[in-house]
């Protein structure tokens, strides 16, 4: 070999190590310049069984292309989705995206999911992972992310709800009184799952080809205060519980849309400032929204507050509200609790969730409701 020949090879060499470290050094310093990744969650708010949307938009605002970026987070494995390639479902739900990016161009990327039980789940930091154009070195970065949604309780199925229902509405009306007057018609509204078929205006709906019913105002002001209690029973799953939750979410729904007041309180502990929940009386959508939100947040792996504390407070109170407790955990303290509560408070309802087979012997001296539930995780 030539003394030419070796400085043209030598010469190649230098060249290349110098754009080898050039575009290193260009890469490192200039890869996460105007790169900007968010990922959002639609709806913020939906019911279990319901599906969403997540949303990807990675944007490269400058000359410099990227030949991949890893865009990797962390969400519930309760949001089920569709798209299985790229993850992997553990203890949680683990997604790693891959992006090639051209300069100054924008990737939108859409992932549908089911959202398959209440809860309140966010969206973990992003890691960003990208190299250089010859892939030697790896770069990342960790980007701050706010994104959320509420998975509100499932909602009872009509053919679950109507029996309980109509057996609730019949002791309500026994102890208040209780009536629509037809005397006092109140306009008309869309039919929902939760009415009375015999409130459907067949004249209104033949008119306007959508089932109508007759809204009332009532004779008598009535306010509900639900109290819910997620202590497990023995050799219970939290299936039981959840169902005990949806009762709640459902029936509070159905008196609402009926303009009816309702509080709620319970036991449970909020997933994000560690207190119980206690939520005034009110009426109208956002008191529904209020609860539900509250009821996604509660945290069963915490453990509940004593039941029997809760509902203490309701012998100092004065009104004459109607109070609903929800338990699918009954035990001789409770029905010792409730039989002093109803001396004082005449207008006291247990609802007990429960399976099919279960028997309790103990009740007495209080207005039952026996809620037949599914157990769902």
């Amino acid at each position: 070999m030539t003394g030419i020949n070796r400085m043209i090879i030598f010469s190649v060499i230098i060249l290349l190590l110098l754009v080898y470290f050039l575009q290193l050094y260009i890469y490192e310093k200039f890869w996460n310049k105007s790169l900007d990744i968010n990922i959002t969650i639609s709806p913020k708010e939906l019911f279990a069984m319901e599906n969403g949307t997540l949303i990807e938009v990675i944007t490269n605002g400058k000359k410099l292309p990227l030949p991949f970026v890893c865009v990797k987070f962390i969400t519930s494995k309760y949001l089920s989705f569709k798209d299985k390639g790229n993850s992997c479902i553990t203890d949680k739900y683990y997604r790693n995206d891959l992006f090639s990016l051209l300069g100054y161009q924008k990737i939108t990327r859409t992932l549908d999911f089911t959202a398959i039980k209440r809860g309140y789940y966010t969206l973990s930091d992003i890691t960003l992972l990208s190299s250089d154009i010859l892939m030697s070195k790896n770069f990342t970065q960790n980007i701050k992310n706010k994104g959320y949604i509420y998975v509100y309780p499932r909602q009872i199925q009509t053919k679950d709800f109507q029996v309980p229902k109509n057996s609730l509405l019949g002791s309500i009306l026994t102890q208040k009184s209780l009536y629509e007057d037809p005397l006092v018609f109140n306009g008309l509204k869309e039919y929902e799952p939760y009415d009375n078929i015999n409130s459907i205006n067949w004249k209104a709906t033949a008119k306007v080809n959508s089932i109508m019913v007759n809204k009332y105002s009532k004779t008598s002001s009535l306010q509900i205060d639900f109290y819910l209690n997620v202590e497990l029973p023995p050799f219970s799953s939290n299936g039981i519980i959840e169902d005990s939750i949806s009762i709640v979410s459902s029936l509070c729904r159905y008196f609402l849309e009926n303009e009816i007041e309702v509080s709620l309180n319970t036991n449970g502990i909020d997933c994000i400032n560690d207190s119980i929940i206690n939520i005034s009386s009110s009426t109208g959508k956002n008191q529904l929204n209020k609860i539900n939100h509250s009821l996604s947040r509660i945290d069963l792996t915490k453990s509940p507050e004593n039941f029997i504390d809760i509902i203490n407070k309701i012998n100092k109170e004065t009104s004459s509200s109607l109070k609903i407790l929800v338990s699918s955990y009954v035990n001789k303290d409770l029905i010792d609790k409730l039989n002093e509560i109803k001396i004082k408070h005449k207008n006291v309802i247990l609802i007990i969730p429960c399976y099919y087979s279960y028997k309790n012997e103990i009740i007495n001296n209080i207005d039952i409701i026996r809620w037949e539930v599914k157990g769902y995780v």
